[in-house]
């Protein structure tokens, strides 16, 4: 028995994870010799050390890098796009497919992604966790692997196949990165508020990733179809990594840790939860509402001018070189990317919603609407 200090071990853990459980700073390290005494109270867990906790969030940046990396590599490979689609017999004539291909890219895109990421809101309890976010990252990583393959192959006789092989490609990988992307919001939701903090940002990162590897596979000088295959094999390495990162992070006691807070049912980490009733649905997303109303107005005014038209957009410059090779990856795309992760990070030091949510939600959608 300890005489000189009634309080034991455990419940000085417990104080310190309670007066600030954002500050991983105050767990235990592994050499702890706390004992946890039980399973059902997630305040008894085990506390996992600071070295975990950082290489955790890495993962969730390099994981949220990987959920628009789909969308990113292919709208900035526009060039690359207008080699495969273009007349050959004619030089200089723009054929209507590749006038088709960037408004048909963004709606085969947005569409199914947020299809997708309604359903995955609404039936996600009824799949493990971990099934969704492996077998969508899967099938990203072998469409991907097929979007490379045929960057080599010579379609220049059946383009409208082709075209039309790359927008089912389109359809299904942007369906599988918008359950990726709705179950990992879904794990980072467990953690505390930085780590989801991770994700965005990784988002926004994915776009100036997808700039930055165009710009150096145009710099090699090689032919289109080379630089495209250099492109897209970039895109399919960093998917692979966002993979090993995932299964990784899901061996951490740091993850294991949060992740166990959430009660599953007795026998698996990942099984389903109880099944939400739909006036539960309904009830959810009443409360949420204003926000979503927000989110989806910035993204279809955003969506609606980039790339669609910025890509329309053409330099007047001397230097041939910068007007028709870096032009566009650079101040169409990579501008645009910089700025979008700088917004990110803004938001994360100006909470204005919390404030004056009715003021922000207008300001934003006035300014977006404006600007177009």
């Amino acid at each position: 028995m300890m005489e000189d200090d009634p309080r034991s071990d455990i419940e000085c853990c417990i104080d310190q994870y309670i007066q600030d459980p954002n500050d991983i700073s105050n767990v235990a390290d592994e050499d702890s010799d706390v004992e946890f005494l039980g399973e059902s109270d997630a305040l008894l867990r085990p506390s996992r050390p600071v070295p975990s906790g950082r290489l955790v969030y890495f993962c969730f940046l390099l994981l949220g890098l990987g959920t628009l990396l789909p969308w990113n590599f292919f709208i900035t490979a526009q060039s690359y796009w207008d080699f495969k689609l273009e007349n050959k017999t004619a030089n200089g004539t723009r054929t209507h497919l590749q006038d088709l291909y960037t408004p048909m890219q963004v709606c085969l895109s947005q569409i199914p992604n947020f299809i997708f990421l309604f359903i995955n809101a609404l039936f996600s309890h009824k799949i493990p966790q971990r099934i969704r976010l492996l077998a969508s990252l899967t099938l990203m990583i072998l469409l991907f692997c097929i979007t490379t393959v045929f960057t080599q192959v010579d379609t220049s006789e059946w383009q409208i196949g082709f075209f039309a092989l790359t927008m089912t490609v389109i359809i299904l990988i942007n369906s599988a990165g918008a359950i990726f992307q709705g179950g990992l919001f879904g794990v980072a939701g467990m953690f505390p508020e930085k780590y989801i903090t991770a994700v965005v940002s990784g988002q926004a990162l994915g776009g100036v990733f997808a700039s930055g590897a165009r710009i150096v596979s145009l710099s090699v000088g090689a032919k289109d179809e080379n630089s495209a295959f250099i492109y897209f094999m970039i895109a399919v390495i960093v998917m692979i990594f966002t993979l090993l990162a995932y299964l990784f992070m899901s061996k951490t006691d740091f993850y294991k840790h949060y992740t166990n807070c959430q009660k599953p049912e007795k026998g698996s980490d990942d099984a389903p939860q109880a099944e939400r009733t739909f006036s539960e649905q309904v009830q959810i997303f009443k409360e949420i509402w204003p926000l979503g109303v927000s989110v989806w107005g910035v993204f279809a005014v955003t969506l609606g001018a980039f790339p669609a038209l910025c890509v329309k957009i053409i330099s007047t410059a001397e230097d041939e070189t910068w007007s028709q090779v870096y032009f566009q990856p650079v101040v169409t795309f990579l501008l645009f990317n910089v700025g979008d992760y700088i917004g990110r990070q803004v938001a994360g030091f100006m909470m204005w919603v919390s404030v004056l949510p009715s003021l922000t939600l207008f300001y934003g959608l006035q300014t977006r609407w404006s600007n177009l």
